[in-house]
C-alpha cells in the first residue's frame, strides 16, 4: 500500500463477500481470542469509490494476547508492518497476486481506535451524503497525491477527524452499546 501508486475503484459488491470468507478464516484460527470483528473502511461502505483492499477489525483483549495470535496470523499469510502512526493498533498485511488485498487491525475491543473505526463507517453508511463529499475528497486526493500515498493518507485524515467529531456529537458511545 505505502509502495504503490493510490488508485481508486468504484465499489464491487464482492467486497463484503470476500471480507465475510476472510472473517470465517480468522475467527477460525483465533477463536476465543477475537472479541470483536468487522468490516472497516471504504470497500465497507456500500457505493464507495475505494483503494481496493479489504480492512478488517479485530478487537481482542488486550496486546498480552499478540504472542498468543501472533502464529496464527502469520498462517492466514498477513504480514506485521510497523506503522507508528496508527499506535495502538497493530497492522497486518496480506498482499495476494492479482486479487484484492486484505489489511488487518488488530485493537483491543471497544477501545478508543476501536470507536472511532467503526463510528466513521457507520456514520458514512447512515449518511450518504457525507459519503459522497468523502468519495469526491479521495478522488482530489488520489489525483494530487497518486505516486505519494502517504501524502495521500495523511490528508485524507482531516477528514477522517473533522466526520469522527460530528460523529461523536451526534451519536456518543451508542455506537459500542
Amino acid at each position: 500500500m505505502w509502495d504503490s501508486d493510490i488508485i481508486l475503484r468504484d465499489y464491487d459488491p464482492k467486497w463484503s463477500i470476500l471480507y465475510k470468507k476472510e472473517e470465517e478464516q480468522i475467527l477460525e484460527l483465533l477463536k476465543e481470542n477475537v472479541l470483536g470483528i468487522e468490516h472497516i473502511g471504504s470497500t465497507a461502505i456500500p457505493g464507495m469509490l475505494a483503494y481496493p483492499v479489504i480492512d478488517i477489525l479485530v478487537g481482542i483483549d488486550s496486546f498480552t494476547e499478540i504472542r498468543m495470535i501472533a502464529k496464527p496470523i502469520k498462517r492466514l499469510k498477513y504480514d506485521v508492518i510497523p506503522r507508528p502512526d496508527l499506535s495502538p493498533r497493530r497492522f497486518y498485511e496480506k498482499k495476494l497476486l492479482n486479487q484484492i488485498g486484505y489489511h488487518l487491525h488488530l485493537c483491543e475491543y471497544k477501545s478508543e481506535d476501536w470507536f472511532n473505526l467503526v463510528l466513521f463507517r457507520d456514520y458514512l453508511k447512515k449518511y450518504p451524503d457525507v459519503a459522497d463529499r468523502y468519495a469526491q475528497y479521495k478522488f482530489m486526493l488520489s489525483r494530487k497525491y497518486k505516486n505519494n500515498p502517504i501524502r495521500y493518507h495523511l490528508n485524507k485524515r482531516l477528514f477522517v477527524k473533522e466526520i469522527l467529531e460530528i460523529a461523536r456529537e451526534e451519536f456518543g458511545n451508542e455506537i459500542l452499546l
